[in-house]
């Protein structure tokens, strides 16, 4: 019945795919070819802890057209893998991941800025609630700023046009960052993947044109990270923060701290191999 009710929402939220990124769109990304969202989901709630209880707190609602499915992973994810409804109108979020051991579910209400995550625990399956204020590195983008902003949207098309890149997000604010933005920049050199370099999203833009006077960052490089798909993955914690997708899945989880080029070369090829992986 649990998975006959999940295929019953990946259905419809695929059908409803152009709802996906919060505006109406004529044609679909095709989001959901590549990874096999529904595959990879229904085999991931066969290893997980606790699935009775976690049924009974999952929200009815997700069978809406205005929720999609837009992050999973196997459950040999080194970070919580696991999957996530989005609503296109709202950008809240339910999120269902753990292990063997443990498994969450966690609501997240962009509106009222709070986050509900119950988890329960192997043996027991005693629900633990754990109620918090909700905090995002991803500032609200006006319409004017948007054009500044590397929303979802982007990033999305990116992972359809691109069959992999990598994604850069630097700040004014450490000066490792910035020299790392020439040691990724070497990394991706004469490789066949997409560079994408941003801000942080809660930097001053005079602060980042400081950079550009000295000759170490380029005008092209002020777009901000505005993307939740990003921010969700732990965008804020320390800069530079780097991220890799491939063939439509975008890891869930971002190497962060300055490295040279050689690591940062060694680091891509350990994350492809492990999508490649993680999708078979």
């Amino acid at each position: 019945m649990f998975n006959q009710l999940f295929k019953i929402i990946l259905s419809v939220a695929m059908l409803h795919s152009n709802y996906a990124f919060g505006v109406q769109k004529k044609k679909s990304l095709d989001l959901y070819d590549k990874p096999p969202v529904n595959d990879l989901f229904i085999k991931y709630m066969t290893k997980i802890n606790c699935v009775k209880e976690l049924k009974k707190k999952i929200d009815p609602k997700l069978i809406d057209k205005s929720w999609a499915p837009i992050m999973i992973a196997k459950p040999n994810q080194r970070v919580k893998p696991g999957i996530v409804f989005r609503n296109s109108k709202t950008g809240n979020t339910h999120t269902i991941w753990g292990n063997r051991k443990t498994v969450t579910y966690e609501v997240a209400d962009k509106i009222k800025e709070t986050k509900s995550a119950t988890t329960f625990t192997a043996g027991e399956c005693a629900a633990k609630v754990i109620d918090s204020k909700l905090e995002s590195a991803v500032p609200v983008a006006t319409t004017k700023e948007k054009l500044n902003h590397y929303l979802d949207a982007d990033l999305f098309s990116a992972m359809k046009k691109n069959s992999w890149g990598v994604i850069y997000v630097w700040t004014p604010y450490m000066p490792l960052s910035v020299s790392g933005l020439a040691e990724i920049k070497k990394a991706l050199a004469g490789t066949d993947g997409e560079l994408t370099i941003l801000l942080d999203p809660r930097a001053t833009v005079g602060e980042a044109e400081k950079w550009i006077e000295k000759g170490l960052v380029q005008k092209n490089e002020l777009r901000k990270a505005a993307s939740t798909e990003i921010s969700d993955r732990g965008l804020g914690v320390h800069f530079p923060a780097v991220y890799i997708y491939k063939d439509g899945f975008l890891a869930n989880t971002d190497y962060v701290g300055f490295k040279k080029s050689e690591i940062y070369s060694k680091w891509i090829k350990y994350e492809k191999d492990l999508i490649d992986k993680d999708l078979k």
